[in-house]
């Protein structure tokens, strides 16, 4: 028996459509949010991040249960992912827990569908159709074990208490490239170093550019008609979002 994993909505349905084959689905950014190395500790933090109550938190659980359980079993697994950070953050985790389960064979297949942005950092949406998802099924390959360790390695800095992101000196190996491009990503949410003064986040001063002295409402700082509103729209609106 073989199990399909998806974190992506739009390769759920396309699956779905084009194999017509049942498949485990949890779709949570973690690029938002705190995360952690352990499963029901991370289930938890995401639960009390998105602040889930009721119907909705026992759905996030049930969803997230199915794939544990999945990662447990001695089945093969397909996990079904994309180029977006948001998927390939998860994917590291998946990696994780397989290893964690299953130390002797953490073995996992994967499959990559979607048109996702060049550096990864999309809203979560993909372009991909049921044609793409079964030709995805013949081209489904394998992962090595160095790869699986690799991206489990990835995930524990990530969800340790004291994130490494990025880190001066060392080889230019593709984890550590990763790991470098994630964290610049990130940095930009938070206050910077100049000196021995502490200054604005890179988005919190594009945001403050586009304010004028008269009150404006959010749209109006959003769409302001200066090079720091276009950055703001084109650049960061792209990836996050509102």
């Amino acid at each position: 028996m073989t199990i399909h994993v998806t974190t992506n909505e739009d390769i759920r349905k396309a699956v779905r459509r084009g194999i017509r084959l049942p498949v485990c689905f949890m779709r949570d950014n973690v690029l938002e949010g705190p995360c952690a190395s352990e499963p029901e500790d991370h289930c938890e933090q995401r639960c009390d991040y998105w602040d889930l109550r009721g119907r909705g938190r026992t759905q996030f659980r049930s969803r997230f249960h199915d794939v544990i359980n999945a990662l447990r079993s001695q089945q093969r697994i397909v996990v079904w992912t994309s180029g977006l950070w948001s998927d390939r953050l998860m994917l590291w985790a998946l990696c994780a827990w397989r290893l964690h389960y299953r130390p002797e064979h953490p073995d996992l297949d994967l499959v990559v569908l979607g048109d996702a942005p060049e550096d990864g950092f999309g809203r979560g949406f993909v372009h991909v159709k049921p044609a793409d998802a079964r030709r995805g099924l013949d081209d489904a390959r394998a992962s090595s074990r160095t790869r699986v360790q690799h991206m489990a390695r990835s995930w524990r800095k990530l969800s340790g208490q004291s994130p490494v992101l990025a880190t001066e000196g060392g080889g230019a190996d593709r984890v550590r490239k990763d790991l470098v491009e994630l964290g610049t990503h990130q940095a930009a949410f938070f206050p910077r170093v100049d000196g021995r003064a502490l200054t604005l986040s890179w988005v919190d001063e594009l945001l403050f550019a586009c304010l004028d002295k008269d009150w404006m409402t959010p749209v109006d700082v959003f769409v302001h008609r200066s090079s720091a509103g276009e950055e703001l729209r084109n650049g960061w609106g792209a990836r996050i979002s509102d």
